[in-house]
């Protein structure tokens, strides 16, 4: 499995998530069927999508109040997203994000 390297736990801080592997930025997810395997293949995509936002905005200089306008997110979720706390910020939400930031998405289903 390839990933960051917090992916086995779940990350507690942008920062953290900021400390991740800077190589590929590719996750590759490989579980069973059960319900605690796509719960947790939910959490290491989001803790892949809150890594590429802690880059995003360390590597641009990005403040939260310029986060938060050129992601079109409120205060709120951007302090979810930098505390990585809220396991339950959609992915849509993270996904929108990263794309506002500039970054690609690429999905693979294999």
């Amino acid at each position: 499995m390839q990933s960051n390297t917090k992916s086995s736990a779940q990350v507690t801080s942008l920062e953290d998530a900021a400390q991740g592997d800077k190589g590929t930025g590719k996750i590759t997810i490989s579980l069973g069927k059960s319900e605690s395997g796509l719960a947790a293949a939910k959490l290491m995509l989001k803790q892949q999508l809150i890594a590429e936002l802690a880059a995003w905005m360390k590597e641009n200089e990005v403040t939260g109040s310029q986060a938060t306008r050129l992601l079109d997110i409120d205060g709120e979720t951007l302090m979810d997203i930098i505390d990585a706390q809220d396991i339950n910020l959609s992915l849509d939400v993270l996904i929108e994000a990263v794309l506002r930031a500039g970054k690609r998405i690429s999905v693979s289903i294999g």
